[in-house]
């Protein structure tokens, strides 16, 4: 019998999957009467597959990868998704930096303000930084809680982030995403093109986007699939190795971030199984077996994705069915 991961979430012939994405995408953007497709690429598996879904749906030559860094980005980002286009056909590849927009927004000076208060002195010149969930499932009485990491000089400082500095946080480095959907979609109008989120589903029904950010789009090929999925299709796909394998990561502070500690708290086969589990209704003493976690463990993680479910309704009013 197959591992519980395999049964509940494996995809059972990929390359139909593939295909029946490929002809609902092109249905949708004839539906919207555009003429091809922007992707913002970060040179992730998620991004990745929407390029090569789109270079399938519309030809190669109607579709656009944009690369939107900043000063905390990644360099390797912007390689692997030329990388990624370069393999689908796409030659239309843009880089537009995000930095000057934001710095006019006040971003960086904002971010800094909280860094201050939060660590007592940061320079940027010095120290980089990241930001942790925290959750230990298996401890009966542990609170769930934000950390800021500084990183530099041989050492790292963590300190316990109160609501109050998580929030401003949050509402700072979400100025990214929505600037990064201001360029992405001034290039889609410019071109009559449809601009493809790509929130896969454990980011949409957990709330991990950002409204009128990252979580907005014309059409949303991906927004049905769990990570493990995406990863198949991507293969299938035949996207190069080091993109379809790629870790998955926030690339948004300036300190290396996984979204397994940023946010998720479970790696990514672990976090598919827990949704679909769930799903389908398994006990939760046959989804510890599988995951080597007690079942305490498990009912605090079902509790913690309902909430997280009920809080991203909110977020999700603006996102489409498909």
């Amino acid at each position: 019998m197959p591992a519980l991961h395999d049964e509940l979430v494996a995809l059972p012939d990929p390359d139909a999957e593939l295909a029946h994405r490929v002809a609902r995408l092109r249905e949708d953007i004839s539906v919207l009467r555009l003429r091809g497709a922007v992707v913002a690429a970060s040179g992730g598996v998620d991004s990745s597959l929407a390029l090569a879904i789109a270079a399938r749906a519309c030809g190669p030559e109607r579709v656009v990868a944009v690369a939107l860094p900043d000063r905390h980005s990644s360099s390797e980002s912007a390689e692997l998704a030329q990388k990624a286009a370069a393999s689908m056909g796409v030659t239309q590849f843009r880089v537009l930096s995000v930095d000057t927009a934001l710095m006019a927004l006040g971003c960086f000076t904002d971010l800094h303000t909280v860094l201050e208060r939060v660590f007592g002195s940061f320079d940027p010149e010095l120290h980089t930084f990241r930001t942790e969930f925290r959750y230990d499932f298996e401890i009966s009485g542990s609170l769930p809680g934000f950390f800021a990491v500084r990183v530099g000089q041989g050492d790292e400082v963590v300190r316990r982030l109160r609501a109050v500095d998580h929030r401003a946080l949050v509402a700072t480095m979400n100025l990214k995403q929505r600037v990064r959907s201001v360029f992405t979609y001034r290039v889609a109008e410019e071109l009559d093109y449809a601009v493809l989120c790509t929130t896969n589903r454990q980011e949409k029904e957990q709330g991990f986007f950002v409204k009128n950010g990252d979580g907005s789009g014309d059409v949303f090929p991906l927004h049905d699939l769990l990570k493990s999925q995406v990863r198949q299709l991507a293969t299938a796909a035949g996207l190069p190795p080091e993109v379809a394998g790629r870790p998955s990561t926030t690339d948004t502070y300036s300190a290396p971030q996984s979204q397994e500690s940023f946010f998720f708290r479970w790696n990514e086969p672990s976090m598919d199984l827990l949704v679909a589990a769930f799903d389908q209704g398994i006990a939760d003493d046959a989804i510890g077996r599988e995951l080597g976690a007690s079942p305490q463990a498990i009912q605090r993680a079902r509790a913690l994705l309902e909430r997280r479910r009920l809080l991203s309704r909110r977020l999700t009013a603006s996102m489409g069915a498909r």
